[in-house]
């Protein structure tokens, strides 16, 4: 049984699905990269088409009619499911770049130096990085995989726990006192701190050790954790990071490291997908070696 849509032209549809979302037919012709009489002669045309006044003019802008605000919500629907269903579609393709989220730190601290094992094991697949600190939308961006730290609370999501989130401030042996060979609570408030966007974490880390009278609020403030650690590699100040990230730093002896009172952390880094993409080949393949990664992390020391 053949079907035949009673559709108005895409083109006109997408003109004013843009025009009705800027209110203003110069900015949809902008997003379009078309002339604004082409966008209002499409809005004509589909009006012409409808029977029905889409727009009203303003000034020197343009307001929906009732019936035009309800004709372009549902329109916008519709595009939204459109643009799912495509991305989805080039999700189930093998041979596309795998895209992975993840935060500077994390990749530039334990992702990049294992690269070269991902693509001995799977040299089919080609990984795409993407360090970011934002919040990933699955359903808007072609992303596969996302690795972010904290609590696995991701609605919607499968968000799966691979690495303890052990807290652990480390300096340069070079920074310490001469004589001294740990790093102390009491130090805190003497030597420079390094901080990631404000002073909330390492107050928090201080308040639940329960250690007293360490003035956390002074040093250097980063937008990004990775700047923080090289600061500390170059004997600029104390450092709190996730300790599996800096765990062979602290065994080769760059880095001393102050240890947390050994609590017990809900969270941690975890991977972060939808069930539905899960069975993807590429998906399946860059999961699994995460998780062997982070098993031999803790089986190797």
């Amino acid at each position: 049984m053949s079907i035949r849509w009673d559709l108005p032209p895409l083109t006109a549809l997408r003109a004013f699905e843009a025009a009705a979302r800027n209110l203003s037919m110069s900015r949809a012709a902008d997003e379009l990269n078309v002339t604004h009489a082409a966008v209002s002669q499409q809005v004509r045309a589909l009006e012409e088409r409808l029977g029905l006044r889409l727009f009203v003019r303003q000034g020197k802008g343009v307001m929906l009619t009732p019936e035009g605000t309800c004709y372009a919500e549902q329109l916008r629907r519709s595009f939204e499911i459109m643009e799912e269903a495509t991305r989805d579609a080039r999700r189930q393709s093998e041979t596309r770049p795998l895209e992975v989220s993840t935060t500077t730190a994390f990749v530039s601290r334990w992702l990049v130096p294992r690269l070269g094992r991902f693509q001995a094991a799977y040299p089919d697949i080609q990984l795409r990085l993407n360090p970011s600190r934002q919040l990933v939308d699955f359903d808007r961006e072609a992303v596969d995989v996302a690795i972010r730290y904290g609590n696995g609370q991701w609605p919607g999501l499968v968000a799966e726990r691979f690495m303890a989130g052990r807290m652990v401030a480390v300096c340069h042996p070079d920074l310490l006192e001469p004589g001294k060979t740990a790093l102390e609570p009491a130090d805190l408030s003497r030597y420079n701190l390094l901080h990631d966007a404000d002073y909330a974490e390492w107050k928090q880390w201080v308040m639940e050790n329960e250690w007293k009278d360490v003035d956390v609020e002074h040093g250097i403030v980063f937008n990004m954790t990775s700047l923080s650690y090289e600061a500390a590699l170059s004997g600029q100040g104390v450092a709190l990071t996730v300790e599996s990230l800096v765990r062979k730093d602290i065994e080769a002896g760059r880095l001393i490291a102050l240890y947390d009172e050994g609590k017990n952390y809900t969270s941690g880094y975890h991977l972060v997908y939808r069930a539905k993409d899960a069975g993807h080949p590429n998906v399946a393949a860059f999961l699994q070696w995460v998780r062997d990664e982070a098993q031999a992390d803790v089986e190797g020391g």
